[in-house]
């Protein structure tokens, strides 16, 4: 699915003149937990979150100029109603945030954390230089 995915994003950008490498790509990974049938196993057995993880160094390691989002589930997602709940509560954030940050021009969620350890990093280097 990647490859097909930038493939067209290359194809319509090109014709654009734009690097595909400027085009913001984001993939988000959501895992979750389901409660077992047999409540002698343990519900961290019926976690997806350590094949979120290996998708993401998989990903990342394939596709550098692609941000990996993990967002993980702690409730059963064997339920309906914990799924809707999961999506409005957690998933959603997570894609209004990015949206919002490309319809205002703004820094992109990841970006945000970038920049403020940069800032950290230089009102560090301004403290020591006192």
């Amino acid at each position: 699915l990647l490859p097909r995915w930038t493939n067209q994003i290359e194809e319509k950008y090109n014709s654009l003149s734009i690097s595909s490498h400027q085009i913001k790509k984001i993939v988000i990974l959501c895992s979750g937990v389901g409660t077992p049938r047999n409540w002698t196993h343990s519900i961290t057995g019926n976690s997806t979150q350590a094949l979120a993880e290996l998708m993401e160094m998989f990903i990342t390691a394939l596709y550098p100029d692609v941000t990996v989002v993990r967002v993980h589930s702690d409730t059963n997602i064997f339920r309906y109603d914990e799924n809707i709940s999961f999506v409005k509560r957690e998933l959603m954030p997570v894609i209004d945030a990015y949206r919002d940050a490309h319809a205002r021009n703004e820094a992109y969620p990841d970006e945000k954390e970038e920049i403020q350890l940069l800032e950290d990093k230089e009102m560090v280097v301004v403290d020591s230089n006192r």
